[in-house]
């Protein structure tokens, strides 16, 4: 019994279902996984079927007129219809970072094929325009991607979209994070009206934007776009 697909080895599709066929012996039947597919006849045989997703094994084997069976073949099936799902980010989204990261990772789930480095899309931006030069790479579950350098002050975005060996892709995951090493000036003060009888006092001034401003060790200001702030005491 001969067939289309090649009893060693492996075969992996991305499909749902597929076609075994072949020749035979004339007059012989075909018997996949202990039920006849094809009636005994000569010449070209085939059997389509539905796929499961990962490993589907078919055990083929022909009886003759007179009973005799043949050898056993095997064709193992591998399904994958399935993208690589992505998973958690790191440095997570709108992060903010003093110190340059050792390495951007993402998260995934693929469980099929196997994830393909070299067809995945991705790439680590400064400023969502200049891709930084560094090496990618799968641990575990992670896909890694390890800068040539440090990572100077500004905002990074990274952009992946998974795709696994055999061509599903993901959707594409983006994210992005600032690398701030620089201290912030001081921020300043407005004047305050002083002596004052009133019991309570509001100061104000501005700071560096994204900035958290303390006084007498107590937040006044949260991090925010804005440069002004004010705190009542």
């Amino acid at each position: 019994t001969s067939h289309v697909l090649a009893p060693a080895g492996t075969n992996e599709l991305a499909a749902t279902s597929t076609t075994i066929g072949g020749t035979r012996e004339a007059g012989s039947a075909v018997w996949i996984n202990g039920t006849r597919r094809a009636a005994a006849g000569s010449g070209a045989w085939s059997w389509s079927t539905t796929l499961g997703q990962g490993t589907n094994r078919f055990r083929i084997c022909a009886q003759d007129a007179a009973g005799n069976w043949s050898a056993t073949n095997e064709v193992v099936v591998v399904a994958d219809t399935v993208a690589p799902a992505a998973g958690a980010a790191s440095p997570v989204n709108n992060a903010y970072l003093a110190a340059s990261p050792e390495a951007v990772t993402l998260a995934f789930v693929e469980a099929t094929s196997g994830l393909d480095v070299e067809a995945t899309g991705k790439s680590v931006k400064r400023g969502g325009v200049t891709a930084m030069p560094g090496d990618w790479s799968v641990a575990g579950n992670r896909l890694v991607f390890v800068p040539q350098g440090a990572m100077l002050d500004g905002t990074y975005v990274a952009e992946v979209q998974l795709r696994d060996r055999l061509g599903n892709a993901a959707a594409v995951q983006q994210w992005r994070f600032t690398v701030d090493t620089t201290a912030p000036a001081a921020p300043e003060v407005d004047a305050v009206a002083t002596p004052t009888s009133i019991s309570q006092q509001t100061i104000t001034g501005r700071r560096e934007a994204f900035g958290m401003v303390m006084c007498n060790g107590t937040t006044a200001s949260v991090s925010a776009s804005s440069t002004i702030w004010s705190w009542t005491a």
